[in-house]
């Protein structure tokens, strides 16, 4: 019998349907900086999470830090966002987590490490894959019009590879500590193998952007708060 979910995730994320399924990127259209962004859960604060978007040399590296949940990550990807490397530490209910990984074109390899057990990844993708860390910001940094949609895959080493349909919304204004500005609204699901990710980025309209607020899975909310250089 077939899997009700997976045929919800086949629906929600098609290879084709009409997205384009070979969407290009461009990180110059984001801007550098550290950026502070204010993280709730379900309305309960959960403190600071920190951001930066930086150029090194021809490549730019994207990093996040968030104290209160024990989390960091980052990520080095080419102007085309193809993905070069990434590396994460959290903790999870059974101790400490983290991986790390090298992207060679379609081939991918690695480590994870978790209770005191690493495992090797390797693996090969096909077609246009983002490392999962970054997808929020390539979508930010996405060569398509307003109301198109974008179909492609992320990479994480838990899950492996995993569809993600996005789609370019219109422009809104949003009020915040930052002011008042022109934003796009994001909207993006991530078709894991038994579930659903769904994802809202709202971004300043005018390049160099960056994101204003992130609505996450399970009500996880991170807004920005100030911009540091």
């Amino acid at each position: 019998m077939l899997n009700p979910l997976l045929l919800v995730c086949a629906l929600a994320c098609p290879s084709t349907a009409g997205a384009n399924a070979n969407p290009t990127f461009d990180a110059a259209q984001l801007k550098e900086g550290r950026f502070v962004y204010h993280t709730t859960l379900k309305g309960e604060s959960l403190g600071e999470t920190f951001l930066e978007i930086r150029r090194a040399g021809s490549n730019y590296v994207i990093s996040m830090s968030a104290p209160a949940i024990a989390q960091s990550w980052k990520a080095t990807v080419a102007r085309s966002f193809a993905p070069l490397s990434a590396s994460l530490e959290m903790r999870r209910k059974k101790g400490p987590y983290s991986m790390a990984l090298e992207y060679d074109g379609a081939k991918i390899t690695g480590e994870e490490r978790e209770d005191g057990v690493t495992r090797p990844v390797s693996a090969v993708t096909n077609g246009v894959v983002l490392d999962q860390r970054v997808d929020w910001a390539a979508i930010m940094a996405a060569n398509a019009p307003a109301m198109s949609s974008i179909a492609l895959h992320v990479f994480d080493p838990s899950t492996g590879s995993s569809s993600m349909v996005g789609k370019i919304g219109g422009t809104q204004a949003m009020r915040g500590a930052w002011g008042e500005t022109p934003a796009i609204r994001l909207d993006y699901t991530i078709c894991k193998s038994d579930h659903l990710e769904e994802y809202t980025v709202y971004a300043t309209r005018e390049t160099p952007r960056y994101m204003l607020r992130e609505d996450m899975p399970n009500g996880l909310v991170s807004e920005l708060i100030r911009i540091e250089p």
